[in-house]
Order: structure tokens, then sequence, then C-alpha cells
């Protein structure tokens, strides 16, 4: 072999070797095909180590809340499973996780109209208790679990003022002067009106003179002040000299 057929040779050399490589490879993993396992249910590092395995590659593409399930279970696969594939491909999995924490918003100490609308964005249930006290009809007195809390079942319980009806016992009027009793009635707003035990005369007004003798709602009684329909007190009087 003369020195023009070596350098010949020689130059065809890197085509060689690579149509060499090229059917090295494509008899090692041309026709070579897996069939894709089923990964749908598994926890995520046990699906890692099967594809691991197979010479797969796993991709996590997306995440997905799933409180009936522990975090980390594969819920669906691409490709499929029980279909073939090659080696080295990539496998595409979407798993669950948790859902986040509901945090009880604070609702104590405001009015029903201002709380409900808070509880439907953040999807609470609630169970309304009503209550006697002397807050506002409708106003949030307290509340169960209290602001911060994780809710675990997003329902709350509310205790709510029934209004500032006030169960008193009703004052003994009888012999005070009836200018006093009619301020101090007008004063918390409770309509009065006044009979005179004789006639008198169309213009006549009351002075310290005149005294009550009986009085309806009777002294000792009990009764509910209602702020948005005011106590009706009758007074019977008689005028002293």
């Amino acid at each position: 072999m003369n020195l023009t057929h070596l350098k010949h040779l020689l130059w065809l050399t890197p085509f060689f070797c690579f149509w060499f490589g090229y059917q090295c490879i494509a008899t090692l993993y041309g026709n070579h095909t897996i069939i894709m396992p089923t990964l749908t249910g598994t926890p995520l590092p046990e699906a890692f180590m099967t594809l691991s395995k197979l010479n797969l590659n796993p991709r996590l593409v997306s995440t997905k809340e799933m409180a009936n399930l522990p975090a980390g279970t594969v819920l669906s696969q691409t490709p499929a499973p029980q279909t073939k594939i090659k080696p080295q491909q990539t496998v595409y999995l979407v798993v669950s996780r948790m859902p986040q924490s509901l945090t009880i918003p604070q609702v104590a100490g405001q009015r029903m109209e201002h709380i409900l609308p808070t509880l439907k964005t953040a999807g609470i249930t609630y169970k309304l208790q009503y209550i006697q006290s002397h807050y506002p009809k409708n106003y949030c007195i307290a509340q169960l679990p209290t602001a911060g809390q994780p809710s675990k079942d997003n329902k709350m319980i509310l205790y709510v003022s029934k209004g500032d009806e006030k169960p008193v016992i009703m004052p003994n009027f009888k012999n005070r002067p009836v200018p006093e009793i009619v301020d101090f009635l007008e004063h918390h707003q409770h309509q009065v009106t006044v009979f005179h035990n004789t006639g008198q005369e169309a213009d006549h007004r009351c002075t310290f003179s005149c005294k009550v003798i009986d009085q309806r709602p009777q002294a000792g009684s009990c009764i509910k002040i209602d702020g948005q329909k005011p106590l009706h007190v009758q007074l019977q009087v008689a005028q002293y000299s």
C-alpha cells in the first residue's frame, strides 16, 4: 500500500467512526421500546424510582389540591399507562397537594350585614346563636373558633345580640310629682299619657302639686324595653293644694 492510498484511508476514518457509532446506537436503542408503567395513585418518590429504573425522565408539570389524598400522589401521567415508549423519553406528571389551611377571620364586634359578605367570600358556613345583651340588634358579640385559628371544616358559630330589649322592673311612681316623672320617662324616650282623677281645663299643665296616684304598667312588673318601640306609660294623677 503506497502513501497515496494511506492518505485516502485516513481521510475516510472520521466518516467510518461516525457510521460505526450510529449503527451501534441504532442496534442498542433504535428498536427498543418500553411499556409505560402505571404511576397514577402512587407516591411521587416511588414514581420517580420506577421511571429511573426504566431510564425515563420524569417532569412535574402541575399540582392540584386534593383534601382526600396524601400530598405528592400522582394524579395523572403522560404518556398514558401501557403505551409503548422509548428510553430517555420524558414522562409528565400531575400530583396532589393539600388544600391551603383557611384562617378564621375576625368578625366579632361587627354587625351581621358586614359579616355575611366576608364569610361568603371565604366559603365559611355559620350557625347563629341569638342571646340577650345590651348590644344593638344583629351585633356579633363573640365567635367560635376565634380569629386567626386554622379552620378544619370551614364552619363557625356566631353569638349575635337579639337587640336592645332589656327586661327591667317597672319603678314605683306613686306619690311622685308629675313633672318629675314625665321628664324621667321622656328622657328615656318613652311615651306618657296623663289622666286626672277630676276634670281639668284643656290647657292645664301639671305642676309639682300634681302627684301620681296610679300607673300602668304597675310598679314591680317586669317589662322589656324595645328601642324601636317606645314604652307607653299611663299616669293617673291628682292635684293637691
